[in-house]
């Protein structure tokens, strides 16, 4: 499986349907890939990228401390297939010395976790080429 590194280029709500969109954007290239999110989902990676602090700690801040106390490192992110084709599936690679796991999540845990852990998001490479999107965004066309 190839995969493409990619970053959040935006959240953005999309009034037709009131919901949340995450655009990752392939990383140097104008190729975007749109993940639709619930509203909980979204405020999670939207206050991480604000770094809005809480009292709280979420369940991606738990999921990271929780590898981190029992030796590991979070080492990627990666939306790796899409369901039915309506779902997309992610993974992420936890480390521990030379042992290495990849754990099943939805692609909203997964961009999470990887923010807080501040490693690297991937995709796919099949299924960039099939679902992502060529050209400038909204805001860049309007510039």
């Amino acid at each position: 499986m190839g995969k493409t590194e990619v970053y959040i280029e935006s959240i953005r709500h999309h009034l037709e349907n009131n919901q949340q969109v995450v655009i990752l954007r392939q990383t140097g290239k104008d190729r975007f890939l749109p993940i639709w999110l619930g509203d909980a989902e979204a405020q999670t990676i939207v206050r991480k990228q604000v770094n809005m602090v809480s009292s709280i700690p979420t369940i991606h801040d738990a999921y990271l401390e929780t590898v981190r106390a029992l030796g590991g490192n979070i080492k990627e992110a990666i939306i790796s297939q899409i369901n039915d084709e309506k779902f997309f599936l992610a993974k992420i690679t936890v480390s521990t010395g030379d042992k290495s796991i990849e754990v099943d999540c939805r692609p909203s845990d997964a961009i999470s976790i990887a923010q807080r852990a501040n490693v690297k998001i991937f995709v796919d490479d099949d299924l960039l080429a099939k679902y992502g999107v060529n050209g400038a965004t909204n805001s860049e066309q309007t510039k």
